[in-house]
């Protein structure tokens, strides 16, 4: 059996090849997601919430909208599969708006529309940490 002889350098070698590994790894997790197509905002209680981010927008005034769409696992009393509406967010205030609102008989906001509405509702305040929204706006606002 030979004995492995090294020669002062070699030992560096390894650790640079899993530091360049970690590397490349660290660089394919955040180019997926940097080009993902959805911003997942919740999951539980039933449904999955996301945002499809092709459908993000801003308004003159600076706010951002998109189009929100909630899964429902199962159907809900009137038979509902999904529910998408568009909300904005008040990028500077800290505080959203639905602008319209409809549930759907399919999943991901499709099938018939029932219980339309195109009436905005009032301003209100994002909660905090915990709020989906505040998950949209530190994610979607310019900084």
């Amino acid at each position: 059996m030979k004995a492995c002889v090294s020669r002062a350098g070699t030992a560096a070698k390894p650790k640079v090849w899993v530091l360049l590994s970690l590397a490349l790894i660290l660089l394919a997790a955040s180019f997926q997601a940097a080009h993902a197509k959805y911003l997942l905002l919740e999951r539980g209680n039933g449904k999955v919430v996301y945002v499809p981010l092709a459908a993000v927008a801003s308004t003159p005034e600076g706010n951002r909208y998109f189009t929100v769409i909630h899964d429902f696992f199962n159907p809900d009393l009137l038979g509902h599969l999904s529910r998408r509406h568009v909300e904005e967010i008040d990028c500077k205030g800290k505080r959203t708006r639905t602008r319209v609102h409809a549930r759907f008989t399919g999943k991901r906001g499709t099938g018939k529309a029932t219980l339309n509405t195109d009436e905005p509702t009032s301003w209100r305040p994002i909660r905090g940490k915990d709020d989906p929204m505040e998950i949209a706006r530190s994610l979607l606002c310019p900084s």
